[in-house]
This record gives structure tokens, sequence and C-alpha cells, in this order.
């Protein structure tokens, strides 16, 4: 919940009035269902050289005047890693951007 709470806040924050877009998609990787939750964003972008290290403590993107630390995709990123879930980004500038988390089945 925290993970999905903080992406989507994020996307509204930059998306300005914009709509979101938060798509849940059934996967199969490395031979597992998986569960994969998308939060779109009609926000300004982000570079792709800053993707690489946008989920690092007190790093943040271009904040296009938007207030912040730095911390809630580094959280979000650890909370993640706790659930043995990936989460990723995806970003043009102009365009907005793609945030994924995908939730693997541990029960098996």
């Amino acid at each position: 919940m925290l993970i999905l709470q903080n992406l989507v806040s994020n996307a509204l924050k930059f998306s300005k009035g914009g709509t979101v877009l938060i798509a849940v998609t059934e996967v199969t990787s490395d031979g597992t269902l998986a569960c994969r939750v998308s939060v779109t964003d009609q926000g300004p972008g982000i570079e792709a050289a800053r993707l690489g290290s946008l989920f690092s403590a007190y790093v943040q993107g271009e904040t296009h005047g938007q207030a912040g630390v730095g911390l809630g995709l580094s959280i979000a990123r650890q909370a993640a890693d706790l659930l043995s879930a990936k989460l990723w980004a995806e970003s043009e500038v102009g365009k907005g951007s793609i945030f994924h988390v995908e939730l693997h089945d541990v029960s098996q």
C-alpha cells in the first residue's frame, strides 16, 4: 500500500490536474505469476540520465517547483525490496512517466 500511495501521490502532484491512469495486469515473469500495477501520469517527464538514481535517498528529478525532500521513491524502493517486488520507471521528457511495481506470488 505504501508503494502505491507514493506513486499515485507523485503522479497527481506532477500531473497538475491531468489524468492519472492506474492499471493492474497479470503477467508471467520468470515462469511465475505476477501482478503488475502501473501508474501513468501526464507530468513533465524525467530525463533518461536521472532515471537510474531516482530511487536513491535524497535524490530528486527536476521538481518543477513541487515541494519534496527526495525520500518518497527511496522508501517505496525499500518497501518493494522487502516484498521481493520489482519497482521501476519509464519516462520521456514532455510526455510524462510510468511507474511500475511488479509483485510475485511468493507463497509457492
